[in-house]
């Protein structure tokens, strides 16, 4: 159940990225309110999935928990007044490399069985 929150609240934040993204001149406040509730629900899920993967491999479960807390944090500079084309691009190749770590320590579930 968590794995499946996780995964779905993870493809709701990716779409709302590139709408916010591809809307920069927008202010778009409640879209940045629902990625920032959207981090919470990323947060708490992955903090709970965490328990079952460290035991298995702890080194990747620590590169992911790494790697989400930088896409959150590269994502509010991109959606900052600073937030350049370049950093948008590596705010969205963060975020799949994100998302391949997490379904590299998922074991590939729920996709594989």
């Amino acid at each position: 159940m968590w794995l499946h929150i996780h995964l779905a609240a993870f493809i709701i934040l990716l779409i709302a990225v590139i709408v916010k993204l591809m809307n920069p001149d927008r202010e778009m406040k409640s879209v940045l309110m629902m990625i920032r509730l959207i981090y919470l629900v990323l947060i708490v899920t992955g903090g709970r999935l965490v328990i079952f993967t460290f035991d298995r491999d702890p080194v990747l479960s620590i590169v992911k928990i790494l790697l989400a807390l930088a896409t959150i944090a590269f994502a509010e500079i991109a959606f900052g007044k600073k937030g350049t084309p370049s950093k948008r691009k590596w705010l969205i190749g963060l975020m799949i490399i994100t998302a391949v770590v997490g379904l590299v320590l998922a074991g590939g579930q729920p996709f594989v069985s």
